[in-house]
């Protein structure tokens, strides 16, 4: 009886809920992945739909920005993909991970509407420098000196590259100007730039048709290879948008 009696006194033991939630990433991707989740204050449901429908009023360009600095690599869909248990019991950066990447396409989306929201400046911008480099360049082209000029340049690059593979050249490529400044003289150091000036100094046919040089200020700013660079980065922002359409 008293043995009894002891152990009905014993109370009993509530069994705890635990709310530690399940991860198959790694902690600092994890740890991410939720701090921005958490900051964006939007629902994984909503996000997900938002961007399978590509919605630019709940999407705008910061938002798809922090989306896309957390977008799951094939290898972490792999481990999210192999969790069998109960999706309630997953982190919600797990969870998230799960859902987006049922959307064909998720991160092409992202970037095809960031694209969309920066290709109008960036036409613009694209086509301003385009716009401005034909025009000095036009003007360049119609100066009566220019093709003297360049009779000169490609004079003295065939004699300086004599029976050479490049000697006896019929032209050259724009690029060649540059190095005008750099090319130098052993013994008073001056440039080729230096050369042709002193050279021409009594010619009034080219000193008299200089034009105001502060027009090619611009121009200067805007090197060939940039604009080659925008163009490319251009396309293929075409590329990736039509992809994700």
């Amino acid at each position: 009886v008293k043995h009894s009696e002891s152990m009905n006194a014993i109370p009993n033991t509530p069994k705890l809920k635990s709310n530690i939630k399940v991860t198959m990433l790694t902690p600092d991707r994890t740890k991410n992945a939720e701090l921005i989740l958490s900051k964006l204050k939007i629902p994984i449901s909503i996000i997900v739909e938002s961007i399978y429908k590509m919605d630019e009023k709940i999407l705008n360009l910061s938002t798809i920005e922090s989306l896309l600095s957390i977008s799951p690599t094939s290898a972490e869909m792999d481990l999210v993909n192999s969790y069998n248990g109960e999706i309630e019991s997953l982190a919600i950066s797990d969870r998230y991970f799960i859902e987006v990447g049922e959307i064909p396409g998720h991160y092409e989306r992202l970037m095809a509407l960031k694209f969309l929201m920066n290709s109008s400046e960036s036409f613009e911008d694209f086509n301003e420098k385009i716009e401005h480099f034909l025009k000095v360049l036009d003007e360049i082209q119609s100066l009566p000196v220019f093709k003297k000029l360049l009779y000169m340049i490609l004079v003295i690059g065939n004699y300086m590259n004599g029976i050479s593979s490049k000697g006896g050249a019929w032209g050259f490529k724009l690029d060649a100007f540059e190095k005008l400044g750099i090319i130098k003289g052993n013994l008073n150091k001056k440039s080729l730039t230096h050369l042709i000036m002193e050279f021409n100094s009594n010619d009034k046919e080219i000193f008299d048709n200089i034009p105001d040089p502060t027009i090619y200020e611009t121009l200067s700013r805007i090197p060939i290879s940039q604009l080659s660079t925008d163009l490319k980065e251009l396309k293929a922002g075409w590329a990736i948008f039509n992809k994700a359409l």
